[in-house]
């Protein structure tokens, strides 16, 4: 029987000295980490607080009136009637402002499509309570 050991105590430490290493490595990246915050909030497009719609059933009608709400302000083409009467002078409405009207419905839209779906309401918003 061997009572001592075949590995030298010198190689031992390296290796303890390498895991560690390893350890200190994951440990500065993950201080390093940059927290995932999501560009779409459907309550931060609606101007809501999300602690206040909890709960699906009694949050559809005020969301439905919220999205009427904002179709009459946020609709592009209303917003692209209201730039024509404010530039009677220009020919047309530049393709930037138009993308930019469209993109902004477009969220609007996902945003209630989001809050309005028992589905998507169940698997998007209710996890991140």
């Amino acid at each position: 029987m061997k009572t001592s050991s075949s590995m030298p105590v010198f190689r031992r430490l390296l290796i303890i000295l390498a895991w560690a290493f390893l350890g200190f490595v994951a440990y500065r990246a993950s201080l390093q980490h940059e927290i995932f915050v999501p560009e779409f909030d459907p309550f931060k497009i609606f101007e809501i607080n999300r602690e206040d719609y909890a709960d699906f059933e009694s949050s559809k009608k005020p969301i439905k009136s919220l999205y009427r709400a904002l179709s009459k302000d946020k609709h592009p083409d209303r917003l692209r009637n209201k730039w024509i009467q404010e530039h009677p002078e220009e020919d047309g409405i530049p393709e930037e402002l138009i993308e930019e009207f469209n993109e902004d419905w477009a969220l609007i839209v996902k945003a209630h499509q989001t809050l309005t779906d028992e589905v998507q309401f169940i698997f998007e918003i209710l996890p991140q309570f």
